[in-house]
């Protein structure tokens, strides 16, 4: 199972091919290659190429470039941060823009409600209809998404003409859905464009906010003020230290240490103006659905992405039998509260549910998370959907950092014996202690659970 999915559509069977770029999505398209024999990888270059020479295909450093004879160079990076200038490397060895290959962003954490995605998408791109164009590089999930709406809406405030292009994101789906209202949203593609023609492009890498193209006389132009804010942050990503090899634990570490979360962190220490109230679409097409439900009162309850009927788990899951102990528990204190399942299409059902209303879209399912009595879940998306909605949340919190990405409204319960090791290795999830059964989150016990459930339903009802 390969995390980084080789651009296959992209790139003619039987090429000779170069890889740009040999961490970990540059390795994942080189195994797939030798398993596959679809290309034949000539070269990889690396600017750490000197480390790599264990491999079977030879690595060189860039300048060696021009020396290669290749149909393609695939890029292959997990941030479009250095973009402009790789491209502009390559080119001057006389490489032509036909012959770069810039794939999708990584598909793994795919939305739950994901959509193909089409040329059609890719026509007009915002710096072809507007000087005062912007590129935001949109990775992550639902919750990532939600968090970085706060720049997205200070871009609309600061540069109300300007045109954005959400790039390189993993859930085109619910992106659509959140700036349904948006005008100032251009294109939503998943691809990794080359950054050069907007004058302004952003990150958000690691949970740091990353300005990294900033095209003075135009912004400058429009608001001074603003463009004077962009410089700064411009100054900060040089002091601080992004490479994104670094492992994300170290970033949230400083975060936690700095008092910041996950919405103040992309202020930038206060140089950026965020509202961290996100509004999320309510349309009278969801409201309808969600009325012909005709549910009463209910809870409603989430396994986010942990468990899915393949077996595949994250260690942030909570275990099934962990849930069905829990509403077996709820329905037997509170039979006249349906208890309603919500979620990816295809994550297993837990036993004692009312109703399953999984893989229905976000229309629907913000309709019904806003009329919750109270969601519980572990640390995901719809979390953070529910707390933007204003609905009470009981969270359990395993491998990811509470202080970090808790919400001070919610119900939020931290297994005391071990917590917080999320990012320690390039696989996220990975447990730190290697254990099949995270203790994070067995120890944390369905009646110790039921009990905040009783306590919160007994004030609310």
């Amino acid at each position: 199972m390969y995390k980084y999915l080789f651009p296959y559509s992209q790139v003619p069977p039987g090429s000779r091919i170069v890889i740009y770029g040999i961490g970990e999505v540059g390795m994942d398209y080189y195994r797939q290659m030798l398993v596959t024999g679809f290309c034949d990888v000539v070269a990889i270059i690396d600017r750490k190429w000197d480390e790599y020479q264990n491999l079977k295909c030879p690595v060189y450093p860039h300048e060696k470039l021009g020396d290669i004879s290749c149909d393609y160079i695939v890029l292959a990076f997990k941030t479009s941060i250095h973009l402009r200038e790789i491209v502009n490397t390559i080119k001057s060895y006389g490489v032509s823009d036909k012959q770069i290959i810039m794939p999708t962003a990584n598909d793994a954490e795919a939305s739950i409600y994901g959509e193909a995605e089409t040329e059609e998408d890719l026509e007009a791109l915002a710096y072809t209809k507007s000087r005062l164009s912007v590129a935001f590089t949109m990775k992550g999930g639902i919750g990532d998404c939600i968090s970085n709406a706060p720049l997205v809406y200070m871009l609309v405030r600061e540069l109300p003409d300007c045109l954005i292009d959400l790039v390189g994101v993993k859930n085109k789906g619910f992106l659509e859905y959140l700036f349904q209202d948006c005008r100032n949203i251009n294109v939503i593609t998943k691809r990794i464009v080359d950054d050069q023609g907007y004058a302004l492009s952003m990150e958000v890498l690691r949970g740091n906010v990353v300005v990294a193209q900033l095209k003075d006389d135009i912004i400058f132009e429009k608001n001074n003020a603003f463009y004077e804010k962009l410089k700064k942050v411009q100054k900060k990503n040089k002091a601080e230290d992004f490479d994104y090899r670094i492992p994300l634990q170290v970033f949230w570490k400083r975060f936690e240490l700095q008092g910041q979360d996950y919405y103040s962190a992309k202020t930038c220490d206060g140089i950026l103006d965020l509202n961290r109230n996100v509004p999320i679409p309510l349309s009278k097409a969801g409201q309808k659905e969600f009325e012909d439900l005709r549910l009463l009162q209910y809870i409603t309850v989430c396994g986010g992405n942990g468990l899915s009927k393949d077996k595949s788990i994250v260690s942030k899951a909570w275990p099934k039998e962990y849930f069905d102990e829990l509403i077996r528990m709820i329905k037997a204190s509170y039979p006249n509260i349906q208890v309603v399942q919500i979620g990816a299409a295809d994550v297993e059902v837990y036993q004692n549910t009312d109703i399953q209303l999984l893989g229905k879209d976000f229309e629907v399912i913000s309709w019904i998370l806003k009329n919750s009595l109270l969601h519980i879940d572990i640390d995901g998306g719809m979390v953070h959907l529910a707390s933007q909605l204003g609905t009470k949340c009981i969270v359990l919190f395993g491998p990811t950092s509470v202080k970090y990405l808790g919400y001070k409204d919610n119900i939020n319960i931290v297994s005391k014996k071990c917590n917080s090791c999320y990012g320690l290795y390039s696989e996220n999830y990975r447990c730190a202690r290697f254990m099949d059964e995270p203790e994070c989150m067995y120890s944390i016990q369905p009646e110790m659970v039921f009990e905040k459930v009783l306590d919160y339903l007994e004030f609310v009802m």
